[in-house]
């Protein structure tokens, strides 16, 4: 068939250049065309209109295929079509990294089988990079592409196009300007990463682990599963995942009340709605190329969560026990029903994404790198090992069965945790609404609250010593560990500068070094990096020491302007993520994930060296 199929092509291709010639004898054309094979309209555009030295930009080049007609894609699905191929002019001043070629449509051909084409308009990405030592001027990048059109019957001969597109140079110390940005939404920025690190990724991918680092081979599915699982268990460590924890308590207790058949078929489901929602996160990450945790930067996801845990908050205070419109019970799931468990497994993953665990980085960094099926897998693996928790303890319902199973006793504790959903709602809500201050001193407030509640109801409800001193001891764990947190974290240390890519280049430019945290108000753990790394008096001393220029880059909205380096510089992997430039270096240093004071100082001086 394949034999045939060139065959086919080969006659089809002898009638196209013979038709010239045979129309000059009898009028005969290839296809109803006397005036020769169409030609797709071509135009091309930069991203930025002045590209600093030694920055990234990428050209975008943009073809209209006529009407009825197709081009062979660059990546072909029969031997016999020759596929499109843009080949770019050398230029002394850039650096060209792989062009980037849209997917194309499969389509069916007489004779020929299937390929994969291009129809209408279709936009090819040339990104390059800028030689640090490019004088000021205009720049042409140029080339060509090889293509042959088609119609549905008929393929013309191949023809050449060329292409050019001009550009201005400014000096490394200028910001960059955009233009250009509507043709440009569908490229992928983290292609500038993947060429950096295409070398070592053939090999491997690097996994830290509160900076330890060691290497996981690409492809290496049977030790990057294992520690994917390893990574879900230590979610249900993570600050982000602690307003969780009461929502499973719950669950535990609900199903006390049942045999150990039920109580393990309702955290069998609760297991399936958190892989169900893991598997929906690994589509966006590792096909659609969402960062991990970006989507709370989206006010139509981050609201809707904030309501429904405020719904949760005043069904634990008894007040959807009134008769309210039966609409308002559907955002309530219980804990001993099989469609609640789901719901409150599906919305236990979707609140633990704001967090990036502990080598979390490194895996979705292999995971974007393997086949579909393989990284969605290693993704999934994270969620079940995230639920394994839940899936041991529900098979184990003597644990929850100590628990009182009426009364006022368990009613002070649902009522407790009431106030402290309330305060993960306030973290959500008040990082949009209010000062970052006011917003942490509300949710302290809240969690007072729910202290001094369980202390004056214990009182209330006994006076014995046992049940009074556990109460203590559990407000005390609630209240002083917050408020440390809480003062430390709203008392300024470090002259934060806000970024922007102007920013960063004249702090480059300046050859200090240059540290830039990634953060976001959604993002708890980057919350935890600000207090422990921030505000050590050890780094306040080392950053001031060294002369490091730091620049605080917040993302908590979707159209904040750190969101692109942090896609270039860490594929799927998210924030908390802190970048360090040090002269003399063209590569960053980052620090991912949770990671102490110890290693941001072991990162300085190795480099000082």
């Amino acid at each position: 068939m394949r034999r045939m199929n060139r065959c086919t092509l080969a006659l089809l291709l002898l009638a196209a250049s013979a038709a010239p010639a045979l129309a000059q004898f009898g009028g005969l054309s290839l296809g109803g065309q006397l005036a020769g094979p169409p030609r797709a309209a071509v135009q091309t555009a930069v991203n930025l209109s002045s590209i600093p030295a030694a920055h990234q930009a990428v050209v975008a080049i943009v073809l209209d295929v006529p009407d009825g007609c197709h081009i062979p894609a660059a990546v072909p699905g029969v031997d016999s079509l020759l596929p499109f191929v843009l080949t770019v002019d050398p230029n002394p001043h850039v650096a060209f990294l792989p062009t980037v070629y849209p997917t194309g449509q499969k389509i069916d051909f007489v004779g020929l089988g299937r390929a994969n084409a291009y129809l209408g308009r279709l936009t090819i990405f040339l990104p390059f990079t800028i030689n640090a030592d490019t004088p000021p001027g205009p720049i042409t990048i140029s080339g060509k592409f090889d293509y042959q059109i088609c119609t549905a019957t008929t393929c013309f001969p191949p023809a050449d196009q060329p292409f050019s597109a001009t550009a201005q140079i400014v000096p490394a110390s200028d910001p960059p300007v955009s233009a250009n940005a509507e043709l440009f939404t569908d490229f992928d920025p983290r292609v500038f990463a993947a060429a950096q690190a295409a070398p070592a990724a053939a090999k491997s991918v690097a996994v830290d682990f509160f900076g330890h680092g060691f290497q996981l081979g690409v492809g290496a599915w049977q030790a990057a599963l294992p520690l994917a699982l390893l990574v879900g268990l230590i979610f249900n460590l993570m600050p982000c995942v602690l307003p969780v924890l009461p929502l499973k308590a719950i669950g535990f207790y609900e199903s006390a009340g049942h045999d150990r058949a039920r109580s393990l078929l309702l955290g069998l489901v609760f297991a399936g709605g958190m892989l169900c929602a893991f598997a929906v996160l690994a589509v966006l990450v590792v096909v659609k190329h969402l960062v991990w945790g970006q989507q709370f930067s989206n006010p139509y996801f981050l609201w809707p969560m904030v309501a429904v845990l405020i719904v949760m908050a005043i069904a634990m205070f008894g007040a959807l026990d009134l008769a309210l419109p039966s609409s308002v019970y559907q955002f309530t799931p219980r804990h001993d029903t099989i469609g609640g468990n789901f719901l409150f497994g599906a919305f236990a993953a979707l609140l633990a994404t704001p967090c990036t665990a502990p080598m979390l980085v490194g895996i979705l960094a292999w995971a974007t790198n393997q086949p579909q099926w393989l990284g969605f897998t290693a993704i999934l693996t994270v969620g079940l090992g995230m639920s394994l928790p839940y899936l041991v303890l529900s098979a184990v319902p003597e644990l929850a069965r100590k628990l009182p199973r009426g009364g006022a006793a368990p009613q002070t504790i649902k009522q407790t945790m009431g106030f402290l959903i309330l305060a993960v709602a306030a973290f959500f809500a008040g990082g949009r609404l209010l000062d970052p201050d006011i917003m942490w001193w509300l949710v302290f407030s809240l969690i007072a609250a729910a202290a001094l509640f369980l202390i004056v109801r214990t009182l209330l409800l006994t006076t014995r010593p046992i049940p009074i001193v556990a109460s203590l001891t559990a407000a005390a764990i609630l209240v002083v560990p917050s408020f440390l947190f809480v003062h430390n974290i709203t008392k300024p240390t470090v002259a934060w500068i806000p970024f922007t890519d102007a920013a960063l280049t004249a702090a480059r430019a300046t050859g200090r070094p240059v540290l830039i945290d990634f953060t976001a108000f959604w993002c708890s753990t980057c919350q935890v990096i600000d207090n422990t790394v921030f505000h050590d008096p050890a780094t306040i001393d080392l950053l001031r020491t060294q002369k490091f220029i730091t620049l605080k880059a917040d993302v908590s909205a979707k159209d904040a302007p750190g969101w692109p380096m942090v896609q270039s510089l860490t594929q799927a992997g998210g924030i908390p993520l802190t970048v360090l430039y040090f002269p003399g270096h063209q590569s960053p240093v980052l620090l991912t994930s949770l990671y102490r004071p110890q290693n941001l100082a072991d990162a300085v001086r190795q480099q000082s060296r």
